[in-house]
């Protein structure tokens, strides 16, 4: 509330200059007390304008420094003071403090700028109408600038955008990028002193900040009798339908690529999709990455489809449910953490999967996506030549490879459900042109069985 802000609010400096003796303040003292306090957590001060409050804090009690950790903005602000900041830097060498006179460019400098993401086209669509907040700050202002808050985003970015360290000013992070200098071990600064190439460490975060800004108005929406904004369209593809989590959170189905949001609950993105880019996907929740129900999640497919879960890469063990499925290699990555690729072929119907945490799985700390890829049609896959199974070994691990009728190698794939890859469709990588060919099943390097089919 008003009053509950303004009871901890307290007016700083009015006046610039060198702090001394008798120039304490209310915001210095404030800042003395806060860092005494009985809390082994570190201080953080945000300097939103001239250092002089901070400065002076020092001056009256360096027993602060060590509680103490200040991101700066500097450049023009420290205009404003150049003693107090000077003060700062060669008194105090030995205090935890960035100082940002390029970096914090990036919050309204390059990035992505185009549709509703640009400076004024984001206020007017996700800002402007979005509760009393909301039209306040457009009565205020009508675009993005802002230059003060990557100190803020440095703050959150760990945690709502899963990205940098609080410890670790060089590592990537919302907030920007640092570099350590020889001026002191727990000073950090501009990593090339170059206006663009600094702010590049705040700008390429610009769509997930953003979204999470976005996130939070629409939350303003609904305070007090708003519209809330639209549900999300449901898909186009018709591949899938009557997705269901046991939590009861509204999955959500999109369609992948860069940028695509992971969750339904978090801002975290794809980063790269490679060749699933453009499938069908489920937004599933990340607070359900602790679930532990061997069944958890049902959709129905309305074709046969492979059904690819991306699982968590920090998992030293999965679960259960999917230790039957095919490990693909292959790698998403994502502005949370990176995911393996299991894969199964499923018919046409209702699928079944387990909880993130089910039986089996340890170490994994984010919730699984799902993505579907149609199967080829059976005058295309191997399973329209082929009786499913008629003549092979299942359900056991094993290898099909494809050969000419010289006996050269057309493809060759891992399965873990031969049965399974069958009935869905199995179409290898590269598909063979029409003409006969013969289908051998291995396991541990061996042939099986084989079998001579027909692609019309």
């Amino acid at each position: 509330s008003y009053d509950q802000l303004k009871s901890v609010s307290v007016q700083g400096a009015t006046g610039v200059g060198a702090p001394g003796s008798g120039k304490s303040t209310n915001g210095s003292r404030l800042i003395v007390n806060a860092a005494r306090k009985s809390d082994s957590r570190p201080l953080y001060v945000l300097v939103w304008g001239s250092i002089t409050d901070v400065a002076q804090a020092l001056y009256d009690a360096p027993d602060i420094k060590s509680k103490i950790r200040v991101y700066s903005i500097g450049s023009w602000n420290t205009a404003q003071d150049p003693a107090s900041r000077d003060y700062v830097y060669n008194k105090h060498a030995d205090l935890w403090f960035i100082e940002s006179d390029f970096t914090f460019r990036g919050m309204y400098e390059g990035g992505t700028q185009s549709g509703d993401l640009g400076n004024s086209s984001f206020v007017a669509q996700h800002v402007k109408g979005h509760g009393a907040l909301g039209n306040f700050f457009n009565s205020k202002k009508t675009d993005i600038k802002m230059g003060d808050t990557p100190s803020f985003l440095y703050m959150i970015s760990p945690i709502v955008g899963g990205v940098g360290s609080h410890d670790n000013p060089t590592s990537e992070s919302w907030g920007g990028k640092y570099k350590s200098t020889s001026h002191g071990s727990k000073y950090w600064t501009d990593i090339s002193d170059n206006r663009a190439s600094d702010a590049g460490s705040v700008n390429k975060w610009r769509t997930q900040y953003l979204r999470h800004w976005q996130g939070r108005m629409d939350r303003c929406l609904t305070a007090n009798g708003g519209t809330p904004p639209p549900p999300p369209p449901p898909p186009t593809s018709g591949l899938l339908s009557n997705v269901k989590a046991s939590s009861n959170k509204s999955y959500q189905l999109g369609k992948l690529a860069v940028n695509a949001k992971l969750f339904i609950d978090r801002t975290f993105v794809f980063s790269n999709v490679g060749a699933y880019n453009g499938l069908d996907y489920i937004l599933t929740a990340n607070d359900d990455k602790s679930n532990t129900a061997s069944s958890f999640l049902t959709f129905t497919l309305n074709t046969a489809a492979t059904v690819s879960v991306a699982y968590d890469v920090r998992a030293t063990a999965i679960p259960s449910w999917l230790s039957t499925w095919t490990n693909t290699g292959s790698t998403l990555t994502t502005s949370d953490v990176n995911r393996k690729i299991y894969s199964k072929g499923f018919a046409a119907g209702t699928v079944t999967l387990g909880g993130n945490m089910a039986p089996g799985a340890t170490g994994a700390v984010s919730m699984y996506s799902v993505i579907v890829k149609p199967s080829a049609s059976p005058k295309q896959g191997i399973s329209s030549t082929l009786n499913h199974t008629d003549g092979l070994i299942t359900p056991n691990p094993g290898v099909i490879s494809i050969l000419d009728m010289q006996g050269r190698v057309i493809s060759t794939e891992r399965v873990v459900d031969l049965n399974a890859a069958l009935t869905a469709g199995f179409l290898p990588v590269n598909k063979p042109s029409k003409g006969s060919y013969m289908l051998q099943y291995l396991q541990s390097g061996k042939i099986q069985s084989q079998r001579r089919f027909e692609i019309r």
